[in-house]
């Protein structure tokens, strides 16, 4: 049998050595110390193992050691068990992995964004199927002493603006090399949509969420009458490109957990890196906003700084994107676009996040987190469905 990687995994330490000799230019191979070790990343598409390569030749420049991202169809299996109202789709997991390496080769090819914008270097990886395995993978730095953030967790204002800054970072040099983009394939995130947000099951989340959480009911129901927008993918798209007609690069799942950090003290964190780029497409960035800013910090915080954030990206962009004009005529309509982007998010997500946490209370591992994490996080996403029915009422 094929000596495997990690227990468990389908990706052998042959199929390893073979890409990255050819990605980094090596014909050394792995020495009799090579080691890995599966480490708990709370993936929900994929398992993660430290790799300590141990090369024969060559180890001044090759590297020491990568963290691997083995993206299986067991993992999504496993979510989708989780999560009631989801039903396995095919060629979902191949579709992840894959948009993620063509994210890393692009963004180490073609694509010069700013050396302000923190990745992970990147060493190589491989196709889903490629081998002949039912996996793909990808081999990225790795980082010493990182903290996880988790959706229960609060970023402090100088985190959220220095999160917001990156997202400058990616949405304006693609809005200002719109050519470099332009052949980028969005088809994983349709087959996304086909998986978590078809109208049918948005109404069946919702349905699951309300006999859990009685007490948002009404809101839920008033959440319901918005799945209208999801019955296609095109459909969806032109909701999309009026509120943001000029595309843009976006990360697509800009949460605190795919963000490594380096702790310095109480809530000081310093940010090391961006990850997971599975979802990343060329769509609409109001999209990673409206996800990201009402998870990032506490509902009492989003309700009285939203607008002050928002304020903040808008005139960054404005400043980065020079002589460029933002898809915004002004700071107003960007608000009001944002806020209708908001009421798609929280019909997908809101229900989706009550129905996942069980799971993610589940993994919860220190005790002041157990205490802490679950009300916080609940009441993000209740204050999202809130917002989102006062928005339904503003503007649907």
């Amino acid at each position: 049998m094929a000596d495997k990687l990690i227990p468990g995994s389908p990706i052998t330490w042959d199929i390893v050595q073979a890409d990255l000799q050819k990605s980094l230019k090596t014909k050394a191979v792995f020495g009799k110390n090579r080691q890995a070790k599966a480490l708990s990343a709370n993936g929900f598409l994929s398992d993660v193992a430290l790799v300590t390569f141990d090369w024969t030749e060559e180890r001044d420049r090759l590297p020491e050691r990568a963290l691997i991202k083995i993206t299986s169809q067991a993992k999504i299996e496993k979510l989708i068990q989780d999560v009631p109202g989801y039903a396995p789709i095919d060629g979902h997991c191949k579709a992840a992995n894959d948009n993620e390496l063509i994210f890393y080769e692009l963004a180490n090819s073609r694509w010069k964004f700013s050396e302000h914008l923190k990745l992970p270097k990147f060493y190589g990886g491989g196709r889903f199927g490629e081998s002949g395995v039912e996996a793909g993978y990808l081999a990225l730095e790795f980082f010493d002493d990182v903290t996880g953030l988790q959706f229960y967790h609060n970023a402090k204002d100088s985190t959220v603006r220095e999160m917001l800054d990156q997202l400058v970072l990616v949405n304006g040099y693609s809005l200002c090399h719109p050519e470099e983009f332009s052949d980028f394939n969005n088809d994983f995130c349709k087959t996304l949509m086909l998986a978590f947000s078809t109208e049918e099951v948005i109404k069946s989340t919702i349905g699951h969420a309300q006999e859990k959480y009685p007490e948002l009911q009404d809101g839920l129901t008033i959440l319901k009458s918005q799945a209208k927008h999801f019955k296609t993918w095109e459909g969806y798209q032109e909701r999309l490109l009026e509120a943001c007609p000029k595309r843009m690069f976006a990360h697509g799942d800009m949460y605190l957990a795919n963000f490594l950090w380096k702790k310095h003290g109480a809530n000081d964190f310093e940010m090391l890196a961006i990850i997971d780029w599975a979802q990343c497409r060329y769509g609409n960035p109001l999209e990673d906003l409206a996800r990201m800013l009402p998870m990032v910090v506490s509902a009492e915080v989003y309700n009285e700084k939203k607008d002050e954030y928002l304020t903040y990206y808008y005139e960054q962009m404005k400043e980065y994107c020079a002589p460029v004009t933002l898809p915004w005529a002004s700071l107003e309509e960007f608000i009001e676009q944002y806020e209708r982007v908001f009421v798609y998010m929280a019909t997908v997500f809101g229900p989706c996040f009550l129905n996942l946490a069980p799971t993610l209370f589940g993994g919860i591992k220190d005790e002041n987190d157990k205490l802490t994490g679950p009300p916080c996080f609940l009441a993000k996403v209740k204050n999202m469905v809130e917002e989102a029915v006062r928005l339904i009422e503003k503007y649907m």
